[in-house]
């Protein structure tokens, strides 16, 4: 892999074009195959999908037990982590996958594809700090101290190892885990958001 695009981490892998063979995505991918390739397509696609529903576009009115009902084998949690208050939403079975949404997203954001990752996934998909019901404290926003809440939400679940998904400031939030928590980053992808610089 091309040293300028940064990615040295065992659980980066970057999609190249067969024309430019330039990176155009990131995606979780390894020995165990095609169904993981597929379940990433399918983020990707939705996520990209101008159909794709907002938080916002939720019916209004409707309360986040309600939206959590909607989705058979979910359920909703709380953690007090880093100093803050996070809101998730969990269900599946299999390698956990925290999901993390873009702004101003919520968990909601990935409801229309998580009940298919939940097939093959431990699927967490979480308010970051600033969103939903999660703590909206006046600082913290520095996108290695949310990796620090992620971090500890993983150990507070119990898990030593995770995939992580992100879009836009999500994809930034995942970004800084796995160059913080190498040791607790299985794969990561990032979605829509511009490649991180040095700083």
């Amino acid at each position: 892999m091309d040293a300028a695009y940064g990615l040295a981490h065992p659980g980066v892998v970057a999609a190249e074009s067969r024309s430019t063979k330039r990176p155009q995505m990131l995606y979780l991918f390894d020995t165990r195959g095609a169904v993981r390739a597929g379940l990433l397509a399918a983020l990707v696609l939705a996520l990209c999908s101008p159909h794709t529903a907002s938080a916002q576009e939720h019916p209004a009115g409707t309360t986040n037990a309600a939206l959590v009902r909607s989705l058979k084998g979910f359920q909703s949690g709380d953690a007090e982590v880093n100093g803050v208050h996070l809101h998730y939403v969990a269900g599946g079975t299999g390698t956990p996958l925290i999901l993390l949404p873009g702004w101003p997203e919520t968990w909601w954001q990935y409801h229309k594809i998580m009940p298919l990752l939940a097939r093959h996934f431990h699927v967490v998909s979480v308010d970051i700090r600033g969103m939903g019901l999660s703590s909206k404290p006046a600082d913290g926003y520095d996108k290695q101290n949310m990796a620090k809440d992620i971090y500890e939400l993983v150990r507070h679940l119990g898990y030593d190892k995770v995939d992580i998904a992100g879009h836009d400031i999500g994809a930034m939030v995942a970004f800084a885990y796995a160059a913080q928590f190498p040791q607790a980053t299985l794969k990561l992808a990032m979605l829509d958001v511009p490649h991180p610089d040095e700083s």
